[in-house]
């Protein structure tokens, strides 16, 4: 669930497509993301090749992953809702959930980075909601990577973005 989400780093078999009705999901961007996701964890057999075949551009401009608009880095939580109804009506969340977690938290950090600085105090603020919604056990904490566990605590104790960077600043971090 922390991997390369791409799909077209990949290759599926039509009957597999179909017998599991995998489709993509209607997001102006990530929307290959619950896809890819999906695709793994009802996967029978996974193959690797590990050899680059395909070499991907970002430095398109017109393209949505160059994008930092708010409207479309906010996509990223209806991603994440849908991924967790996933989990929970599939049975996988027990055996995924210090996955999930992370995911969640690092996607959040990740689209947090690169939203455009005018829309980082909103998303600062959904992200914080999602993170308040997520109540993490101290036993699960403690499972998940340190940096991933430090940025979850100190979302939850800031109580802006300017505060949240204020308090980066004076420990002499980063995001």
């Amino acid at each position: 669930m922390n991997k390369f989400f791409v799909i077209w780093s990949k290759i599926y078999k039509t009957s597999f497509l179909k017998e599991n009705n995998l489709k993509f999901y209607n997001h102006k961007v990530f929307n290959d993301v619950q896809f890819h996701i999906e695709s793994m964890l009802l996967a029978n057999k996974i193959s690797y090749l590990p050899k680059v075949l395909y070499n991907y551009n970002k430095k398109n401009v017109t393209s949505l992953q160059s994008s930092t608009v708010l409207t479309k880095a906010l996509i990223i939580f209806d991603v994440f809702d849908g991924v967790e109804l996933f989990l929970k009506e599939n049975n996988y969340y027990e055996e995924f959930e210090i996955n999930y977690l992370k995911f969640k938290i690092k996607e959040s950090k990740n689209n947090l980075n690169r939203t455009a600085e005018e829309g980082k105090e909103e998303f600062f603020k959904k992200m914080k909601k999602e993170f308040l919604k997520m109540d993490i056990s101290i036993e699960n904490l403690k499972k998940l990577p340190q940096d991933v566990a430090s940025f979850y605590i100190i979302i939850l104790n800031s109580y802006s973005y300017n505060n949240f960077e204020k308090f980066l600043k004076s420990k002499n971090k980063s995001i």
